[in-house]
């Protein structure tokens, strides 16, 4: 777990993961949370796609679990889960991509930015082979953009649909 001045960073393991996937409120229950303002239970089919596939992964690296799971971000002072981020793999060829999402009540506040540069660091700290942290965003999503450039990362490529980011082990 990562603590940082307003978050906790929760990798989630197997089970929890599993409680993500099937009932969000029964993971907010298991981990002693208050439940979501979006009490919705049903994953946009994307999210829940990404899950799925990161429970496989889970599964297939117990030890490393960190790497391939979802991280949720837990306001400490609500005591409630308000996003996640996505570590895609351990490095490969020297860089981790990640992914992340917020509710939407908790946006612009500097939530994700917190949280994206305290997982950036941690990550640096545990792979001496990592050598960028990388994230893709479209090329509409001005707010996203801007909070990868308030993690300090910095745009190195263009498709015809996205902008990709990075930031370089100090």
């Amino acid at each position: 777990m990562i603590h940082t001045k307003r978050l906790l960073l929760k990798p989630l393991n197997a089970d929890e993961l599993l409680l993500e996937i099937n009932n969000k409120n029964q993971l907010d229950k298991s981990l002693n949370l208050n439940s979501r303002i979006n009490e919705n239970n049903i994953q946009d089919i994307h999210v829940q796609k990404a899950l799925e596939y990161r429970m496989k992964m889970v599964i297939e690296h117990p030890v490393s679990y960190e790497w391939y799971t979802s991280w949720v971000l837990i306001a400490v002072k609500e005591s409630v889960i308000i996003g996640g981020i996505m570590l895609m793999s351990e490095p490969k060829n020297g860089e981790v991509e990640i992914g992340y999402g917020l509710d939407d009540y908790y946006q612009n506040n500097g939530y994700m930015t917190e949280a994206v540069t305290e997982l950036i660091y941690w990550m640096f700290e545990e792979s001496e082979e990592l050598e960028y942290v990388i994230a893709e965003t479209e090329k509409d999503n001005i707010a996203s953009q801007k909070m990868l450039m308030h993690a300090g990362m910095t745009k190195y490529k263009e498709t015809e649909d996205c902008y990709w980011w990075r930031i370089g082990r100090c």
